[in-house]
């Protein structure tokens, strides 16, 4: 990408935050992880650029910085921004935890509303699914970024991660281990599963992944 070029789309989310929130949205997410542009400018496997966006971690972090500003910019200062991003890309040279905290750190001094930290990238041993291993697939497989994050900021953190059984994800925000929980594939699988369980059938969500 040109710097001319990555100019247009810190443009084109102001943008579209500004739609969002004229559509009636409560709040937007930007997505800095699981491989998509912004996880691969933040992280150093992908990220081989020597001008201004690439190199340390400030530079690498720019452009997640632009999109935050024009979307503030867009939607107004007063619109929730949260954001997604890696705990670990699971590919060899990618960040870790170690390298994902201090992002997240810097994120919550900017005043990000809330950060859901998940994992995995393209061509590495993880996606938004989990390991690709299915022998080591198992329910909250993201909880330890959570957790790692939560000390280091102010802003709520959201679990998200093959979340199935009320009794999990009730642990997680009883035991103080996030602030929030993440759900998507289990409302494709069933929309109506909050109300199920409000109404007393607690039984696992009957999504499989």
């Amino acid at each position: 990408l040109s710097v001319e070029e990555i100019q247009d789309m810190v443009h084109e989310y102001g943008e579209a935050a500004r739609r969002a929130r004229e559509a009636g949205f409560d709040m937007v997410e930007i997505h800095a992880g699981m491989g998509f542009v912004i996880n691969r400018f933040l992280s150093p496997v992908t990220n081989r650029r020597t001008d201004h966006y690439g190199g340390g971690l400030e530079n690498r972090m720019r452009l997640l910085l632009e999109f935050i500003q024009a979307v503030k910019k867009g939607a107004g200062e007063d619109f929730p921004v949260f954001i997604k991003m890696n705990g670990a890309d699971f590919q060899e040279g990618g960040m870790t935890i170690e390298d994902s905290a201090p992002v997240a750190e810097i994120l919550d001094r900017e005043g990000i509303e809330a950060i859901e930290p998940s994992g995995g990238s393209l061509g590495g041993t993880h996606n938004s699914r989990g390991p690709l291993d299915k022998e080591k697939w198992a329910e909250n497989f993201y909880l330890p970024f959570a957790e790692e994050i939560k000390g280091r900021v102010n802003a709520p953190v959201m679990m998200v991660g093959g979340l199935r059984k009320f009794e999990v994800v009730e642990s997680v925000i009883k035991e103080g281990r996030a602030d929030l929980i993440s759900l998507s594939r289990p409302f494709l699988r069933e929309p109506d599963l909050i109300n199920r369980w409000m109404k007393g059938d607690l039984s696992p969500a009957t999504c499989t992944s």
